[in-house]
C-alpha cells in the first residue's frame, strides 16, 4: 500500500508541474506575443513621428513657395503669326520665363475681336 500511495503522490506531482510548466509556455507565449505587439507598436511610433515631421516641412515649403509665387512679376506676350513660327516663338519665350515671371501668351488678332466688343 505504501508503494501504491508513493506511484500516486508522485504522480500527483508530475501532473501538478506539468500543469505548471504548460501554464508558464502560456505565459511565455503571451509575452512574446506582447513583445511583438511593442516591437511593432515602436516602429509605427518611429513611423508616425518621421511622416509629423515630413509634414510641417511640407507644410512649410508650400509656404514658402506660396509666397515666392506671389511676389512674381506679371508678364503677357502678345504675337501675330501667319505661319505659325511666332506662335511657336511665344511658346518657347513663356517656357524660358516662367520660372521668374507669370506669363500669358496671346494672339493678338483674339484680344481684338474681344476688345472691339469691349470698346463699342
Amino acid at each position: 500500500m505504501t508503494y501504491l500511495f508513493r506511484i500516486v503522490t508522485v504522480l500527483t506531482y508530475l501532473f501538478r508541474v506539468v500543469t505548471i510548466m504548460t501554464y508558464l509556455y502560456r505565459v511565455v507565449t503571451v509575452v512574446t506575443c506582447l513583445f511583438r505587439v511593442v516591437t511593432v507598436l515602436t516602429h509605427l511610433f518611429r513611423v508616425v513621428t518621421v511622416l509629423t515631421y515630413l509634414s510641417r516641412v511640407v507644410t512649410a515649403l508650400t509656404s514658402m513657395m506660396n509666397s515666392a509665387l506671389k511676389k512674381r512679376i506679371k508678364c503677357t506676350i502678345l504675337y501675330a503669326t501667319e505661319t505659325g513660327r511666332s506662335a511657336m516663338f511665344a511658346q518657347r519665350l513663356q517656357d524660358t520665363i516662367k520660372i521668374g515671371f507669370h506669363s500669358k501668351v496671346f494672339l493678338i488678332q483674339s484680344l481684338e475681336h474681344s476688345l472691339s466688343h469691349v470698346l463699342c
